[in-house]
């Protein structure tokens, strides 16, 4: 089809114009590093689990979760207490528009409609 590619653009032979260093898209990049031969390379320095004995293992293993639970109960108490601050903040706000409600019928003396009271929660 003469598609050329340019660094990691691929354009159509007919736009391609080279005669431009300046537009070339990588040309600032350095060039690619080659990838080291798994024969050539060494020992990893980070220890593997399988150089811990099983007591060890399982202590690592008991610590995590220790920790991971002692992070979840302390989100948990962070959301319930947001949760009851809402809830508080919510009621008084509802209790502060019936009091600004029950001023504006006594202020323009309205009687309240006759009708049974709501169901309560």
């Amino acid at each position: 089809m003469g598609f050329v590619a340019r660094g990691r653009v691929i354009i159509h032979k007919d736009d391609d114009h080279q005669d431009d260093d300046n537009d070339y898209m990588d040309s600032h990049m350095a060039d690619p590093v080659q990838v080291a031969d798994p024969a050539d390379a060494g020992p990893s320095q980070m220890p593997s689990s399988s150089s811990l004995t099983m007591d060890e293992y399982f202590a690592n293993l008991s610590k995590q979760l220790e920790d991971m639970r002692i992070a979840q109960q302390a989100h948990f108490e962070q959301i319930y207490e947001w949760q009851q601050n809402h809830e508080e903040y919510v009621i008084d706000q509802f209790n502060d528009y019936d009091t600004r409600l029950g001023n504006i019928e006594n202020h323009f003396d309205l009687q309240p409609l006759e009708r049974p009271p709501s169901l309560e929660f």
